[in-house]
């Protein structure tokens, strides 16, 4: 057993807040074994995924750098 491990509640029906969730990482994110990734610009979009997480995931905390833009890229982005 890992102590640093810790289980959540998940939501046990669809609803708006998790379709959006499933729909935004579907669109503009990853995942893989034990990881959710989410990556959008700065704006409305990414603002709505964080307060649509906090709502759906209260217990979850959603990690989020604020990286630069980089190759061909001219807007600040969140990496969440």
């Amino acid at each position: 057993d890992n102590p640093r491990v810790e289980i959540h509640q998940t939501p046990e029906t669809l609803n708006e807040d998790l379709a959006f969730l499933m729909g935004a990482i579907t669109a503009e994110g990853s995942m893989r074994e034990n990881c959710i990734d989410f990556v959008n610009t700065e704006g409305e979009f990414a603002d709505e995924f964080a307060e649509v997480w906090e709502r759906t995931f209260p217990t979850c905390r959603l990690h989020r750098w604020l990286r630069k833009p980089h190759s061909y890229g001219k807007k600040d982005w969140w990496q969440m």
